[in-house]
């Protein structure tokens, strides 16, 4: 994740645009014309917060499902993630 002001592929600025963190899917449901998407918050010992919700068209989720698909097996993606998760893990490695 980057703190960029542009969004990546399009080079579309994203002033005023809310950035919303999420820690994980809380439901999810498709209709035939409009799907929405629950997002949320994960506390210890409790059940997930929803903390947002996205409604959008259901070919449009349908092809943010296949963009992300491509991205995850973009090899140069894959190796971003695996080096990632990687220097995440020596960095709270705790030193013999």
């Amino acid at each position: 994740m980057t703190n960029s002001t542009v969004a990546n592929e399009s080079n579309l600025p994203l002033v005023n645009t809310p950035l919303i963190y999420a820690d994980t899917l809380v439901g999810l449901a498709i209709g035939p014309f409009v799907s929405k998407m629950i997002l949320g918050i994960e506390s210890p010992g409790q059940q997930s917060t929803p903390s947002l919700q996205v409604s959008m068209p259901t070919n449009a989720l349908h092809d943010l499902a296949k963009h992300i698909l491509e991205l995850l097996q973009n090899a140069d993606a894959q190796k971003n993630i695996v080096e990632g998760h990687k220097n995440f893990q020596a960095a709270i490695t705790l030193a013999d």
